[in-house]
Order: C-alpha cells, then structure tokens, then sequence
C-alpha cells in the first residue's frame, strides 16, 4: 500500500513523465514528500510537542504555513531528526501551489487512514529520485548482499559508510548487524529522511570527510572495524581546495576517488570493501604507480573483483571492488572476474543492465581461492613487474588467451623493443606563425585499406615544438601503431614518403633495426596486421572509455623467430593484398561513376 502512494503522486500530470530533467523542481517535490512523512512519523510516535504535530486540517494551509512548520522541526524536532528538514524552505516554494496541493491532500488522506507504512516507502522514494542532481543512484539487492559478505560484518562492528552513495547502502543495511556511521557532503537530506524513516540505528554527519573528516578522537581519526565505501567520481581538485591534517594521502595527489580511497583506509581498524573504477586499476603512468606502490606497501589488499561493465552500481560504469583486510598482510591478491557468465543474469523488465548471481561463490572464492576458471591468485611481484596494474583482465585470461598464450610459449620469441626503434608520438601545438617549420601530420584515418599511408591533409606548422617535430618525422617502411582510441590499427610508410610527415600522438612509431634477422619492415608489419599479430596487440589493451597501449607492453610484445621463405611469403602477400584493394578501389570507382550517369544534375 505505502507503493502505491507513491505511485498515485507520481501519476498526477505535473510529474508524470517528466522526469528529472523536466521539472526544475522535480526532486524537491520528492524531498518535500520524504519531509512530511518524517513529520508524520514524528508525530505518530509522539516524538513532537502538540503544536508541532502533523494536523489533518493543515490540507487547505498554504506552501508558507506549512514551510514554517518545517523550518520549526528543523530547529525544534527531536535532535537525531533535524537534519532531514535541511533546505526545506525552498524546497517547497519551488513546487507550483496546485501540485503542492494535490500531494499534501494525498498525503493527508494517506496519514488518516493508516495507509503509510515508513520503512516501505523509502525503497520508491529512492526510485523516483534516482539520477537528479545530488541523488545516489540506488544499488540492486545482490549487490548489497555482496558488500555485506565480502565485509564479514559482526554484531559488535561498527561499520563506517562515507560519502554520498551511503544513501544507498542505508536503505540495504537497515536490517543487517553492526552500528553504522555515516559521513556526506551532499546538500540533500535525502540520508536524514532514509535515517527516520526507516529506524535506522544509524550516526548521520553532513561534512566533508576528504577535509574535514568528523569522525575523530583527540589528535586521530576515530577507526572503524569495516569501511563500506561507494567512492566518488575520478575527478581532479584544485591544490586549493586539499586539506589534509592527519597525514593519509599520498604526495602531490589531488584526484577525488584516489583521495577518497585512502581516507577510507585511513579510519578501517580490519576490513574494507571499496567501489572504485577500473580506469584507476588500469592506469600505470609514473605518478599512478606512486599511488599504487603506497596502496600495497603493507600487503593488506586481499581480493579485487571486476564487475560487470553493465550493472548499475551508484552511478558508475566499469567499476570493481577492493577488499582490504587492515590486520593480514598478503603474499597475493585474488583477482576474480565477476564479468564471467557464471555471475551475470540480465534484469527483468522494467529494470535494465545486469544483475549479479551466484554472490556466495564470489564471497568463497574471495575468502578461499579454489577456481582457477574466473579468478585467479597473483603475487605482489608479479604485480610490481606489470607496473602495478591491478586490472582483473590482464591476470584472469578467457579461453582464447589461454589457448594463445600456450602457442605462445611453444615459439621462440624476442620482444619487440629489440628489433625495432620504439618513438611514442607525441602532441604538437600549431603556431600561426610565418617563422618555424611546417609539416604534415599523419592520422590514423589516413590509413587506408591495404594498410598504407595514404595522402596525409593534415598542416601543422612549429617553431617553440620543432625539436619534438623533428624527432617524429617519418621515414619510408616506418610501421605506424595506434595505441590510444583506435588501439591496434596498423599502417605502415610507403616509399614514396613526403619529407616533412610526422606522427601524431595517437601513434608509437616501429622503426625496424638493421641485422637483426628481418629483411623487411613490410614482414614486421605483416606480422602486427595478422590474426596472431592483432590477438597479442589485444591482450595487452586496456580498457576504459578511451583503450590504450602501455608503451612497457609494446616494448614487450613477443615477435616470434620467422624463417626466409616465411619472409618472403609475407612480402608477396603484401604485394598481392596491395593488388586485391588496388581491385576493389576500381570497381568502387567505376560503381560510383556509371551511378553518376543517370538523372545526372
């Protein structure tokens, strides 16, 4: 019944499928409901003096009446509920009086008749809101109930959620043991009025915990047994605006979710289960692996879960899960692949994306490596040497990886940087400027079927960039690899090659090395386009919103030992795959012209 409350405001015209984006007020109108019910609840539980009790007859009170009895209850109400009248004022004056009107009058009729019960409200409050503006997105039952098991929480735990995708885990904790401790900088009372209605046993702070963390004790942050933490977007902070008194974070870091992560780890006493993306697992630039190096400096990373690109988890796509144990120090790191089939079901209807199966395996395989067909145990060296790479994929390899690299290990190889000159190319600004050098900048769009450089428009001219300029000009039978966007397009440099072409920065250029058993850089490049070739080229891409080649990987790409006659065969191939698209132009050529020879204007 308390559903379809819910249901029954939403259907009225002024809300009904508008969504977040249609209305202005939109959310406040949903925060405004959630504040009136804890007033309710209040006043059923008689937590109110009488003149701040909910009264039937306020229905035909006007938006200011009603504003100022939520002011009251913000000042006045019991002290563990005055954060959920937060911003109530303008909340409700932004609502059109005739909507305001027909919600109140429901929700007085609703109150009369025992038609509401709090805690079953909560679940649709949270839908409606779902994806406005400071809203967390709700998280699904399976993926609460993996958090808990990977937590281990006890009865006498205390279990610390910050940040404002806690929201979300209140509503799944409710009913869970331990005491929970909760820390937001959102400006919604949307925590407050979760908190209320559902009896939650709960410590709500609105702060800043990156800053100014509240959960303290005289000169320390307070520890907590488990830290349950849904971290924020990756995003970069101004020097400014990082404030760190207790000593957590690393040197020179400012990015928000890194900075988040280590707050986290800073208040965990024994384990924490963190959502983090995969694009910081990934990442192994210089100065992420410095963050990474002081992650795992004590060992106490136990698992890391991939999860499925598709499941809506807060807000984040392509995401994983770290689970810390703060009073073990590990020898390696289980790293399981929770995109395998064996967890994934697909949503029914109307809910979308993926749902998690089979979460007691996941918790098991966690706890006690036994399966080697999803997850897989990695040692702390092992990770060092990949640059501190903690993506699920590169350890947990399908069926096909394995297959190649078994065939792999069967062939004498030598990595790629000893045959080649390796030079990442690198960006160069244009100057509009008469002095300096011009030059033609090679893209990956200037590749064309047969896999040569063909053509090339692009005019870049330089004078403070020239040393860089001239450091990526191109010369004939230079093999061209895109490793940023397009990762794993290959071209290669004719040998009729203008004198000022430069690589952009979407290339790592492969210069072939003299005497060094390849008699052309056609068969090297022949080799990068084939289907071997473009397999271990897609083993070491990583993913994310923008794929990448490490240059530490290209350098280790294997090549493997390739005998004369091969080396001619791959020469005659080119010659003849040259000839097959030479064919294929033509026939395209003379299609597009007979074309233009009807109704021609």
């Amino acid at each position: 019944m308390s559903h379809d409350i819910i249901k029954q405001l939403a259907r009225k015209k002024s809300l009904a499928n508008k969504g977040p984006a249609g209305k202005s007020w939109f959310s406040d109108y949903w925060l405004t409901v959630g504040q009136i019910l804890v007033w309710q609840k209040l006043t059923d539980e008689e937590w109110l003096e009488e003149s701040l009790q909910f009264d039937p007859t306020l229905s035909l009170t006007s938006k200011d009446s009603v504003a100022q009895y939520l002011i009251r209850l913000g000042r006045e109400a019991p002290e563990h509920s005055r954060d959920a009248f937060k911003k109530a004022e303008s909340f409700i004056h932004s609502i059109p009086e005739s909507s305001f009107a027909e919600m109140f009058s429901i929700l007085k009729v609703a109150w009369q008749q025992k038609l509401i019960e709090p805690e079953k409200v909560v679940p649709s409050l949270l839908d409606v809101l779902a994806g406005c503006q400071m809203q967390p997105l709700p998280i699904t039952d399976s993926f609460a109930e993996l958090l808990a098991g990977l937590a281990d929480i006890k009865e006498e735990d205390e279990i610390y959620c910050p940040f404002e995708a806690s929201t979300s885990l209140m509503l799944k904790a409710a009913k869970q043991p331990g005491q929970r401790f909760f820390e937001t900088d959102s400006n919604s009372p949307l925590a407050a009025i979760c908190n209320v209605l559902l009896d939650t046993p709960a410590e709500l702070t609105y702060n800043n915990p990156l800053n100014t963390p509240e959960w303290t004790e005289p000169g320390k942050l307070k520890l907590f047994d488990i830290s349950i933490a849904l971290l924020p977007i990756e995003q970069q902070l101004d020097s400014d605006r990082v404030t760190d008194l207790y000593d957590r974070y690393p040197e020179s870091c400012f990015n928000q979710e890194i900075l988040a992560l280590f707050h986290t780890l800073a208040q965990t006493r024994k384990r924490a289960v963190i959502l983090i993306s995969q694009a910081f697992l990934q990442k192994s630039t210089q100065k992420e692996q410095s963050f990474k190096q002081k992650l795992l400096q004590n060992q106490h990373l136990k698992t890391v879960i991939a999860l499925p690109s598709d499941l809506p988890v807060a807000g984040k796509s392509s995401s994983a899960l770290l689970v810390f144990d703060q009073q073990q120090s590990f020898d390696s790191v289980t790293m399981i692949d929770a995109n395998h089939d064996f967890f994934k079901s697909r949503a029914l209807p109307p809910a979308k994306g993926t749902r998690l199966r089979n979460i007691n395996t996941l918790v098991e395989q966690s706890e006690s490596f036994s399966n080697d067909r999803f997850a897989r145990q990695v040692s702390y060296e092992d990770i060092t040497s990949n640059h501190y790479n903690l993506q699920v994929s590169r350890y947990v390899l399908p069926h096909h990886q394995l297959k190649l690299n078994e065939l792999i290990g069967q062939l004498k190889t030598t990595p790629l940087s000893q045959l080649t000159e390796l030079i990442r190319g690198q960006a160069i600004r244009h100057q509009d400027s008469m002095s300096g050098e011009s030059f033609i900048e090679v893209l990956p769009g200037d590749i064309n079927e047969a896999g040569e450089i063909e053509n090339p428009e692009k005019s870049i001219r330089t004078e403070d960039q020239l040393k860089r300029a001239r450091q990526q000009l191109l010369k004939p039978g230079d093999i061209l690899l895109v490793v940023k966007g397009q990762v794993g397009k290959v071209g290669i440099v004719p040998p009729l090659c203008g004198h000022n072409w430069v690589a952009s920065q979407a290339f790592i250029i492969v210069r072939l090395m003299s005497d060094k058993g390849i008699q052309d850089p056609v068969v090297l490049f022949r080799y990068l386009s084939s289907p071997l070739g473009k397999a271990l080229i897609n083993r070491i891409k990583t993913g994310g919103k923008v794929p990448l080649l490490h240059t530490e990987d290209i350098h280790n790409l294997p090549v493997p030992a390739i005998n004369e006659q091969d080396q001619q065969q791959a020469i005659a191939s080119h010659n003849d795959i040259k000839q097959a698209y030479a064919e294929i132009r033509f026939l395209r050529d003379k299609a597009v012209n007979i074309n233009k020879q009807l109704w021609s204007v």
